[in-house]
């Protein structure tokens, strides 16, 4: 996602097919995709590297992600089959999920020296593969701003179930063009690369609070590219551009220290200097804490780091040879071109920095 931001120069989503309620809302990406570090564990095996989201603490959104595999199970499942399995009577056990509910399916794709999976959902007709998206309503998404974070987590959501419902299709509140909204600006980014590296159709997204299910709506990946991208060749050069990007980051980062143990790398876009600020520190030690028997809980992950290096990376793009501050619209008669270069903190003393390393699309077949 924000390999993407600096090489489109944060490009704006397309909202001109909303409602004249959005006519004046922002257009950008929300904050936390626009300005939320990114941070993965990169480990060693073999001679190749794992990469893996880095754990997080104690996620105040726990009861969403929870909420949201249950529903995917729901959609996914004869009515009968699963109400065995959730509805237990107060003071009895908990129902043991069979093995194969809780195995899952991936499809890989291969780009340069990257091997990315992605997790299957649905399929039509034995090759038409979807995702499944579960959507909790825009006032539950944003409580945690407004609540005392002391509540219970039981509660917390209490007053915007009784309170705000989608009843609409259009406007700015209680509307599923909220919702779609709200999406454009925070999760359609990564919708397409998940779907574009499970080669996936589409997202069948359902839109729901803690109490019901609002509605449901199919969402295939070309309509995603035109919002997000402008149009599908462009969201496969910017896929392209990225990958090939982060691989260059990666190794940079990589061959800057002793290899063989674990290191953790974050990423974060300042849109002002059109840049990357990125950080290498090495995992001294990794401590998991396992749940008490009995316990639903995920293990505790407790890391400890060394001291950082880190780099600036600047981005500028071309259209057709001439040097553009807004790559925001070409086809596949277009060439595009993204120039950067990638320099340590503390070698950059403020001075002009020329642009060494460039990458020329369209790419060859």
């Amino acid at each position: 996602s924000h390999l993407y931001q600096v090489q489109s120069n944060f490009r704006p989503v397309d909202t001109s097919h909303l409602s004249d309620a959005f006519r004046n809302q922002p257009k950008g990406f929300g904050r936390t995709l626009a300005q939320k570090p990114a941070s993965v564990i990169i480990r060693p095996r073999d001679g190749i590297y794992g990469i893996d989201a880095e754990p997080e603490g104690d996620s105040t959104h726990q009861i969403l992600i929870d909420l949201g595999k249950t529903l995917e199970r729901m959609l996914t499942m004869p009515p009968e089959e699963f109400k065995e399995m959730v509805v237990v009577p107060e003071g009895g056990e908990c129902f043991e999920v069979p093995p194969h509910l809780l195995a899952s399916t991936y499809n890989f794709s291969k780009f340069g020296e990257f091997c990315l999976r992605s997790q299957l959902d649905c399929v039509q007709g034995g090759n038409k593969i979807f995702d499944l998206k579960t959507r909790a309503t825009h006032a539950i998404r944003n409580s945690f701003s407004h609540d005392d974070p002391g509540v219970d987590p039981k509660d917390r959501y209490k007053r915007h179930v009784e309170t705000y419902r989608i009843d609409k299709q259009r406007g700015q509140f209680n509307s599923f063009e909220r919702e779609l909204y709200d999406m454009m600006r925070s999760a359609f980014l990564k919708y397409s690369v998940q779907l574009r590296i499970g080669r996936m159709h589409g997202a069948f997204v359902t839109y729901h609070n803690t109490a019901e299910i609002f509605g449901f709506q199919y969402i295939p990946l070309s309509t995603i590219d035109k919002l997000i991208y402008g149009n599908t060749h462009m969201a496969l050069t910017h896929f392209d551009t990225a990958a090939k990007l982060i691989s260059f980051i990666l190794n940079t980062v990589l061959q800057s220290g002793p290899s063989g143990k674990p290191i953790r790398m974050s990423i974060v876009p300042i849109k002002e200097s059109r840049m990357l600020v990125i950080e290498r520190r090495e995992v001294l030690s990794e401590e998991v804490e396992e749940p008490e028997e009995g316990s639903k809980d995920d293990p505790k992950y407790t890391l400890t780091y060394g001291e950082p290096q880190s780099w600036l990376l600047w981005v500028r793009t071309k259209l057709n040879g001439e040097y553009t501050d807004e790559p925001w619209m070409f086809t596949d008669k277009d060439k595009f071109e993204c120039e950067y270069v990638m320099v340590p903190t503390e070698d950059y003393k403020g001075k002009n920095v020329d642009i060494s390393k460039v990458m020329t699309w369209p790419r060859e077949t």
